[in-house]
């Protein structure tokens, strides 16, 4: 968002896609010259001390954070450690100059991060105490509608894309650009024509006219119960059907299982209709889901795409609503992306 704003009046250097990791590091270094004017990078935080190191390097003068939930376990021993790893954003940020886009309603920000040092730590939100803030959030077509609150002056705001995570990353892109010196309301018009991240809650016309919800780029915890959320919001008077399975990033020890209950804690408190649970690592979101009471006829367990689409055939019209949520290597006979390809007809891959 932050680049789409910034291209039209910058040379912009930014991460291609979603393209995070280590490795792309000293390419996205190497690609700053005279000529850049802002740098805009995402950056991931894989096991203690990355984001430390990357601050290190790229300094950059601004900085987000958007939530702190749990992700990596798989290089992290606990939880904590790795909210703790997300709080090294602050590393050598000038406690003067430097800005700090926070989220001012997670309550996890708030238990590991420090702040009292720094002068430009600015909130964004949805309550009194976020300078950018966001009211009356409403779906609309295509996206959410919100008010922009700034300084008592509001704004109509538009940005495509469901769900009120989305919201929040407007308001941080907003936040951002003001500070590199764009207006308010030429980020929001420029935000309102901007393109979502392919397999980032993509919505598709399925098979015989069922709507599928492609968000398969990656899963984690905070991803998979945003888009539960969202299938939730978008399905009032649709059946509801979600595709869970393996979190790569979260191991396999027993914080990650409680966190694949927890998932499973969610379809049920989201009022999903239909849960099919893939794969043996997932195995955990469909007992959390059980022992919240769901429906034992409503929750399925399958290893392979076979299963799965038979699990779908009946449901595959247009008063079904589905949610692939499921990295791309945890299914065989088809594969995966072929079982994608079968359920949206018109996929361009």
């Amino acid at each position: 968002m932050i680049r789409q704003i910034l291209i039209e009046d910058y040379k912009v250097k930014a991460t291609w896609m979603s393209m995070n990791s280590m490795s792309v590091n000293l390419r996205y270094l190497t690609g700053i010259d005279d000529t850049t004017e802002v740098a805009v990078f995402e950056m991931p935080v894989a096991y203690p001390g990355y984001l430390k190191v990357a601050c290190r390097y790229f300094q950059p003068q601004i900085r987000i954070l958007l939530n702190i939930g749990v992700h990596h376990l798989a290089d992290c021993e606990t939880p904590e450690e790795y909210m703790k790893a997300k709080a090294e954003i602050v590393e050598g940020l000038d406690p003067n100059s430097g800005i700090l886009i926070l989220n001012a309603d997670d309550e996890n920000i708030k238990r590991v991060l420090d702040v009292s040092h720094l002068q430009g730590v600015v909130y964004i939100g949805k309550g009194d105490d976020s300078q950018f803030q966001a009211k009356d959030i409403k779906y609309a077509k295509g996206g959410m509608a919100f008010t922009l609150k700034y300084q008592n002056k509001e704004y109509d705001a538009f940005i495509p894309g469901y769900g009120e995570h989305n919201v929040y990353n407007a308001l941080a892109a907003i936040a951002a650009v003001f500070y590199v010196g764009v207006d308010i309301s030429v980020a929001i018009q420029r935000l309102s024509l901007f393109e979502q991240v392919e397999e980032h809650l993509e919505f598709k016309r399925g098979l015989n006219e069922c709507t599928v919800i492609n968000d398969t780029w990656n899963s984690s915890p905070l991803s998979m119960a945003t888009a539960l959320g969202v299938l939730s919001d978008m399905s009032k008077e649709k059946q509801s059907i979600a595709l869970l399975g393996y979190m790569p990033q979260l191991g396999e020890g027993p914080y990650a299982i409680k966190q694949y209950e927890d998932m499973g804690k969610k379809a049920a408190e989201s009022k999903i209709d239909i849960l099919v649970v893939v794969g043996d690592e997932a195995k955990a979101i469909g007992t959390g889901a059980l022992k919240c009471g769901m429906d034992p006829n409503k929750v399925y367990f399958c290893k392979t795409g076979d299963e799965v689409y038979n699990v779908l055939a009946p449901y595959l019209n247009e008063n079904t609503i589905i949610l692939l949520k499921v990295t791309h290597r945890v299914m065989t006979k088809p594969t995966f992306k072929e079982l994608r390809n079968k359920l949206i007809p018109d996929n361009e891959e």
